[in-house]
């Protein structure tokens, strides 16, 4: 399988990582986990490029 060519931005992947995250610390029961991601989506929201 040949995966596209092109580079996606690096605030995506962080976004990905954050909510794939959060789910797996929800999951495991760190209830903290999901305000943690909260207060990382809205920090790149706000973003400091």
């Amino acid at each position: 399988m040949n995966l596209p060519n092109f580079a996606p931005s690096t605030r995506k992947i962080i976004v990905l990582g954050v909510i794939l995250l959060a789910c797996v610390g929800a999951l495991i029961g760190y209830k903290d986990a999901i305000g943690i991601a909260i207060a990382g989506l809205l920090g790149l929201m706000k973003g400091d490029d």
